[in-house]
């Protein structure tokens, strides 16, 4: 394992839930949107999000559709909603703290060791980069890729950065916070690293994360 550690040359982050925790504010946020176009009750909503959170934004809105109005958005309905949801969880952030200063240390850290940095996320890149610029944090990544269309988290990403910064499986890492996501860097036979956040230990190992840690601060006793 510390042969692999050694020729790790960079490392995929995942967004919500490892680097900030804004998922709060987008479920409640969400929770608002349905009720107020399909006046879905908001705890509904909010069991939806919570179960099939992970996908892409589209996907997800229209599981939540499905599963509370019995059929998926239109493009014209998700278009308006999705709007909507970026400028309600734009304005979230503004008012609250979702992210631990801490971290700002350990990326710089992992600079100073010549690691590339990026960020993979099912979320709109948008709403990502205008966070990561109020947080003062969006010139430690090379690249935040976001999800569209066929451009996703997990393969589609990887396999971008692979090919973009010329680089091979074994060089990179990824840290997420969901089983789901050790599960998808397991199968592309990247090292992966789950951050607990409270979570159970176990549940990110036997979702074939090769280490676990409580949060950030601790990915220097990893690498």
């Amino acid at each position: 394992m510390e042969d692999w550690v050694e020729r790790i040359k960079a490392i995929v982050f995942d967004w919500d839930g490892t680097i900030v925790d804004t998922m709060p504010l987008k479920i409640e946020n969400a929770s608002r949107i349905f009720k107020k176009y399909y006046g879905v009750s908001c705890k509904n909503t909010r069991e939806s999000y919570k179960k099939h959170s992970g996908v892409s934004r589209k996907e997800l809105f229209n599981l939540i559709a499905k599963d509370n109005i019995g059929k998926g958005l239109s493009g014209f309905e998700f278009s308006k909603i999705s709007a909507e949801f970026t400028l309600r969880n734009i304005n979230s952030y503004k008012s609250s703290t979702v992210f631990n200063e801490k971290y700002r240390d350990v990326f710089t850290w992992l600079m100073k060791r010549n690691l590339m940095l990026f960020i993979s996320s099912s979320a709109v890149k948008e709403e990502i980069v205008k966070l990561a610029i109020l947080l003062n944090i969006k010139d430690c990544f090379l690249e935040i890729l976001g999800s569209f269309g066929n451009f996703r988290k997990g393969k589609h990403h990887i396999n971008y950065i692979k090919k973009n910064y010329a680089l091979s499986t074994d060089h990179i890492m990824f840290v997420g916070d969901e089983k789901a996501d050790m599960r998808l860097s397991g199968r592309l036979g990247i090292m992966c690293v789950g951050v607990t956040n409270g979570k159970s230990k176990s549940s990110l190992e036997m979702g074939f994360a090769d280490y676990v840690i409580q949060d950030l601060t601790e990915l220097r006793g990893v690498l």
